[in-house]
Formats: C-alpha cells, structure tokens, sequence
C-alpha cells in the first residue's frame, strides 16, 4: 500500500531542499514549496558514482544527506515497490 501517487512526488521536482531536521527515529527533508519527507526507513545516496548507505533512525548517517541541501531536484519516480527516488541536480541521488 502506497501512501503517496504520481502526482504528490512530482510536487518535489524543481523545488530546493532547504532543511534536513535529525531526530531521535527520523529525519525530516523540508523542502523550499513547503512539502516534507519524514525518513524512518533506510536509504541510498550515490554522490559522484559512489553508493552510501544510511537509515533515517541513525542520526549519525545524516551527513549524508546534508551535500544536498540547497539543491533543487531535478526528477522524481516513485518506483514500482513504492520506494521513492530524486534525482538532485548535483549529480546526487536519494533513494
């Protein structure tokens, strides 16, 4: 069961990533149109063509997340096992 569609993921394409709030159990991804992403799950970032790997519930694989701050996504799916991907236009991914 998704809880998101189409549609609500291509509202973060061209808006910037203006915040990343860690927590105990989750990150928040603010995004500039006001939409958030909240991240209790595992996730992927390639930088440069190398693959990383963080959780949302460890606070210390954060500063993986922190290169993409200010950066406006360039595209986004959301993936036929409802995993979401955004394509950053500084040649970083997030899954």
């Amino acid at each position: 069961m998704n809880f998101v569609d189409d549609d609500d993921v291509a509202e973060f394409e061209k808006c910037a990533l203006v915040g990343i709030t860690v927590g105990v159990g989750s990150f928040v991804l603010t995004f500039k149109n006001d939409n958030s992403i909240v991240m209790s799950c595992r996730f992927e970032t390639t930088i440069n063509g190398c693959g990383f790997e963080g959780h949302g519930e460890e606070p210390e694989t954060s500063s993986l997340l922190f290169s993409l701050l200010n950066s406006n996504v360039a595209s986004s799916s959301l993936l036929s096992d409802g995993v979401l991907f955004y394509c950053f236009l500084v040649a970083i991914n997030l899954k």
